[in-house]
């Protein structure tokens, strides 16, 4: 890890490049980069760095940009790496779950992460390995020790969350049967609702869509039928906020679940 220290630890500004999941990595990853960093940090879809290059990069200086691929070959990712590093004179990073892959040979560096490769189409455990990767690497280049050892508990947290959970969204599905589904996080919890919803299309080929909790108050509710499930991440910051809106939801007869984080 050093030697990423020495690569981007100047770095005033971060990019965070992907695709997909890897794109929600990306916003998810951003955030807690500026939080704990306190430099600037924006996730972006690779294709708009290729496509609009002068609107992503307008006013930046001194950037170093994560470029996330789980198959370290995904097309759209390999040319924006390409691009920035050869057109840009811009170090990139390279956070992948597969090695040996050409993202690894494009990059200045590559985050080393625990194997997390898998064969599925749908990304699961290398969507998480990835996640906790960059927030590892925001708290070691800003010297968080605190913010280190609180990712080091999560597994006996992980171990035991899960058995609690389950049960509970088994019982709240038994009875009810939807045709569309809505994923709200604010924050931090964005990212995680926009992939909360791809995951759903993904898996199941049902239609589900992701908002800013507070923003779906403003014109997304009118989609919403006694037959859409309105799933929450409520964050610790936003809290009150964001049950305002379950408020109103219950108010017009929604189905709603919400999972709770209390570090957020």
């Amino acid at each position: 890890m050093a030697n990423l220290r020495q690569d981007f630890g100047s770095a005033t500004e971060w990019l965070f490049i992907g695709c997909g999941s890897s794109y929600y990595i990306g916003l998810a990853a951003a955030t807690t980069c500026s939080a704990i960093t306190g430099k600037r940090a924006r996730a972006i879809p690779a294709s708009e760095l290729l496509l609009f290059p002068d609107l992503v990069l307008a006013g930046s200086q001194e950037i170093a940009a994560a470029v996330i691929s789980r198959s370290g070959r995904t097309s759209e990712t390999l040319k924006a790496a390409q691009f920035l590093e050869r057109e840009k004179d811009v170090r990139t990073l390279a956070i992948t779950s597969t090695v040996g892959q050409p993202l690894e040979q494009i990059a200045t560096s590559t985050l080393p992460l625990l194997p997390s490769d898998e064969e599925s189409t749908v990304m699961t455990r290398s969507f998480t390995s990835m996640v906790l990767g960059l927030q590892y690497l925001s708290a070691f280049l800003a010297d968080d020790h605190t913010f280190s050892k609180s990712l080091s508990a999560l597994p006996a947290l992980a171990d035991t969350a899960p058995a609690a959970l389950h049960p509970r969204i088994r019982e709240f599905l038994s009875a009810r049967q939807f045709a569309d589904y809505v994923c709200l996080g604010q924050g931090p919890f964005y990212g995680l609702a926009c992939e909360t919803a791809l995951k759903i299309t993904e898996m199941s080929a049902s239609d589900a869509q992701s908002f800013h909790t507070l923003e779906f108050r403003h014109g997304p509710k009118a989609i919403v039928s006694p037959e859409t499930l309105v799933i929450f991440l409520l964050s610790e910051r936003g809290y009150d906020a964001e049950c305002d809106v379950i408020g109103g939801d219950q108010e017009l007869g929604w189905n709603h679940f919400h999972a709770h984080h209390p570090g957020g």
